[in-house]
């Protein structure tokens, strides 16, 4: 998957696949990200 000058926008970062979705995309070439999540524990 081609990522270099995209923007996206993950949810459930917090905890679980969110979250390991977020360490993965931060090492890309990405534009910009957000990360979104609630964790209540």
């Amino acid at each position: 998957m081609e990522l270099k000058g995209k923007t996206i926008l993950i949810t459930g970062g917090a905890s679980g696949i969110g979250l390991e979705a977020a360490k993965r995309f931060q090492k890309s070439e990405l534009k910009s990200s957000s990360q979104a999540g609630i964790n209540r524990d």
